[in-house]
């Protein structure tokens, strides 16, 4: 990147930047996706999200902390099932493992309970269950866990195909 480049990126940043902190923090990270074409002089029709989410959408992250962000709490056991509704948001009906929800929680940076998979196994909500067990240590939400996620956090049911195990 050329000098004179860096510094009207460097100018434009540091202009978005000033309008975004006087934002609700809950929409702060929508609102610089909505203003990065300004900040790198993207043509207008290419759009922000294939800029930028790109990379925090393979991993998740970005969608799990709008979730945090919105609904987060201290309550680790609140914290496990953020990460269940993120799971299927991204991945509707199919398995959590429990070691993956361990994962997806270190990389999110926050505390969850030391067996997410009794937590999940007696999440419940006006006296039903909210996820059944699906083989050894992976959980699923029932009919009513889908329809308090619908209800509770906003979230569709996802479609992406489960990622592969490295």
């Amino acid at each position: 990147m050329e000098d004179a480049s860096f510094k009207e990126h460097v100018k434009r940043l540091s202009q978005v930047n000033k309008a975004i902190t006087q934002l609700d923090p809950a929409i702060r990270s929508q609102a610089f996706e909505l203003l990065l074409p300004f900040v790198t002089g993207a043509n207008s029709t290419e759009s922000a999200g294939s800029r930028v989410s790109a990379p925090t959408r393979e991993t998740g992250l970005s969608t799990l902390q709008e979730l945090l962000t919105k609904h987060g709490t201290d309550d680790p056991a609140d914290n496990c099932k953020l990460i269940a509704v993120h799971w299927y948001a991204e991945y509707g009906n199919q398995p959590l493992p429990a070691k993956r929800l361990k994962e997806l929680a270190d990389a999110a940076g926050i505390t969850i309970p030391s067996r997410p998979d009794n937590t999940l196994r007696n999440a419940l909500s006006g006296g039903k269950h909210l996820f059944q067990v699906v083989g050894r240590g992976s959980f699923r939400p029932t009919l009513s866990g889908e329809l308090l996620f619908k209800a509770t956090y906003g979230v569709r049911k996802g479609a992406k195909p489960l990622p592969t195990s490295e």
